[in-house]
């Protein structure tokens, strides 16, 4: 009797699995090792700090990449104010008087919120005060006479600001420090008037009164931390066409405004 033969196939052993790759950030002078940049995208380049990069290091995560940034933050900011010339009507005497103003100064306080398409929506309040250097009467065009000015011009505002950033990036794509903006704001002002040393209708000394105020401005953001920037900013403020009155007459001033040049911080949450 043949013995029976029973074939019993062997099947192939499992092949094992994969190493699971490894994460590790090599840290090199200057930062990290250019892979982890590629692994985890880093616009604000965080990851150059080298302990988070030890954080991760020889662990079998990959680094997270960071979301875009948005966030509330509060502003201050302050310097100097450059005031146009004042010139007015007096509706009385039918005179015009027109104001100069030494160098004064400005100071604006925000809350705002960034968004992470680079823009900001704030809400600001500044204060902006000069004294007077001169004063010349004329009528009709004919000057008349050069007076000892009294007082200063003051004007406080409240605005609603928006501003739109121009990120500039560097080769790896992550943002550069420096950050280039424009804004524009429209809101309440309330106003005062220097007047006269001399009694006449044409220096009245009145109340400020209120009116719509607008500002422009520009300026340019340097990054020290991920919410946290250092900024030079010049813009201009001002308000309409103002009238004045009291019991002996009034007065009406063209457009006021002022050119400031201020220096500020501004930290997020």
């Amino acid at each position: 009797m043949l013995p029976l033969l029973i074939a019993i196939p062997i099947w192939p052993a499992l092949a094992p699995p994969p190493p699971v790759p490894i994460t590790v950030a090599v840290e090199i002078p200057g930062g990290v090792d250019p892979r982890m940049a590629r692994t985890a995208p880093d616009p604000y380049g965080v990851y150059s700090d080298s302990s988070l990069a030890l954080a991760y290091q020889g662990t079998n995560q990959p680094i997270p990449a960071l979301p875009p940034l948005s966030y509330p933050y509060v502003s201050v900011q302050g310097g100097l104010a450059f005031a146009d010339s004042l010139n007015g009507l007096d509706l009385t005497a039918f005179q015009s008087p027109t104001f100069r103003f030494d160098t004064g100064s400005n100071v604006e306080m925000a809350v705002g919120y960034q968004f992470a398409n680079h823009t900001r929506l704030e809400l600001s309040a500044g204060y902006l005060r000069a004294r007077a250097s001169s004063l010349s009467l004329s009528s009709q065009g004919i000057p008349m006479a050069e007076v000892d000015p009294d007082g200063e011009l003051g004007l406080f505002t409240t605005t609603m600001n928006g501003i739109l950033e121009f990120p500039l990036r560097d080769s790896k794509g992550r943002l550069e420090r420096l950050t280039p903006y424009v804004g524009a704001g429209l809101g309440y002002g309330n106003l005062t008037v220097p007047h006269c040393a001399i009694t006449t209708s044409t220096c009245l000394l009145v109340n400020p009164v209120n009116t719509l105020a607008y500002q422009f401005k520009a300026g340019l953001s340097y990054r020290a931390g991920a919410k946290t920037s250092i900024f030079l900013e010049g813009g201009y403020v001002g308000t309409l066409d103002t009238s004045f009155s009291n019991e002996d007459g009034g007065i009406t001033y063209e457009r006021v405004g002022a050119t400031r040049l201020n220096l500020g911080l501004r930290q997020g949450f």
